[in-house]
């Protein structure tokens, strides 16, 4: 078995069960409507969060184009939409308007949570990490505490070591989350990881103790830590 310290990396950084926070505010619930070959008179056209009657003077092809946190459902009304409805993901997508109609189609524009980008190192964060991520976990030994082993029977041991996971956030203006609601997120969703672990036959560890969190804030940063307490077997050699 890998050492507890990269075990626990590991997790928070798998694709499926590892760490995920969100942004729930999304983006505005915006995007923009534009001609193709067909015609919309207002084109490029804002959309709003809701419902959007949005009229149609010539048939052909249009773009939807959503920034992140937007997703749109766009339907036939007095014109018909090829394959409506259509789905809209964040970027451009280009919808047919067929010919034959008259009056509106209907595009409904909702908002959706963000993934936020975050990233598990082994060293204090600095400008660099936060340039590129709303989180950083901190994953290292706990200081002046070493792994303790004592025999279990003949041909195994049982070894404690501790770890050391700490949470930190950016409080920078130019943000679009909120560092106190994304901390606590980070901190609920770190939890879940470690819990999943515990009780995953497949981790190789006998019991997972997590200390509570504590703050320990510095300017412009949200921080908080907490120790893991990590009990297995291995082999005597």
């Amino acid at each position: 078995m890998t050492n507890s310290k990269v075990a626990i990396e590991t997790l928070l950084e798998d694709a499926t069960y590892g760490v995920k926070v969100y942004d729930d505010a999304g983006a505005a619930g915006s995007g923009t409507f534009a001609n193709g070959t067909g015609t919309q008179p207002a084109s490029p056209l804002t959309l709003v969060h809701g419902l959007n009657h949005v009229t149609i003077t010539t048939d052909g092809t249009f773009t939807v184009t959503l920034p992140a946190g937007s997703i749109a459902s766009v339907a036939s009304d007095g014109w018909t939409v090829t394959a409506s409805p259509v789905s809209c993901v964040v970027g451009a997508t280009v919808i047919t308007v067929e010919a034959g109609g008259a009056g509106h189609i209907h595009i409904t524009i909702s908002t959706v949570p963000i993934l936020l980008a975050g990233h598990v190192i082994d060293h204090w964060p600095g400008e660099r990490e936060f340039a590129t991520h709303a989180y950083v976990i901190v994953v290292g030994p706990v200081l002046g505490s070493d792994a303790q082993i004592a025999d279990l029977g003949s041909f195994n041991k049982i070894i404690w070591e501790y770890v050391q996971v700490s949470a930190h956030v950016s409080e920078k203006r130019g943000k679009t989350y909120a560092a106190e609601k994304t901390r606590g997120d980070l901190i609920q969703d770190i939890d879940r990881c470690l819990h999943h672990f515990s009780a995953s036959p497949g981790s190789g560890f006998k019991h997972i103790n997590a200390s509570s969190w504590r703050d320990v804030d510095t300017t412009g940063e949200k921080i908080s830590a907490m120790t893991v307490e990590i009990l297995y077997e291995k082999a005597r050699v």
